[in-house]
C-alpha cells in the first residue's frame, strides 16, 4: 500500500491488490504493454532485466483513460515477485 496526499491528481493511499479483486474483465501481458493513450514506458531501470508480467483492465470502466491502471509484477529468473508497481492514468 503507498500512503501519499496525491499522486498524479488522485488521493491515496493506493493498493494494487484492491485494483487486481475487482470484479472486471483484465488483460495480461507479458513484457511491454499498451498503455491508455500513450505509448509504452520502459520499466524501472533497477527492474528491466526481470521478466515483466503486467494486468490492466481490458475496457476501462468509464471507457475514458480517467480510470485505467496498470500493475506491473517483475519476476526473477526463479520465478519470484521481485519487485510491484502501479500506474494510474493522469486524470
Amino acid at each position: 500500500m503507498l500512503h501519499a496526499d496525491h499522486f498524479r491528481g488522485r488521493s491515496g493511499p493506493f493498493s494494487a491488490l484492491e485494483l487486481l479483486a475487482r470484479r472486471e474483465p483484465t488483460t495480461v501481458w507479458v513484457g511491454p504493454h499498451p498503455h491508455c493513450a500513450s505509448p509504452p514506458a520502459p520499466p524501472p531501470t533497477d527492474f528491466a532485466s526481470l521478466r515483466r508480467v503486467s494486468v490492466q483492465p481490458s475496457q476501462p470502466r468509464d471507457d475514458t483513460c480517467l480510470s485505467w491502471w496498470t500493475v506491473d509484477l517483475f519476476v526473477s529468473v526463479d520465478g519470484r515477485v521481485a519487485a510491484v508497481t502501479l500506474d494510474l492514468w493522469d486524470p
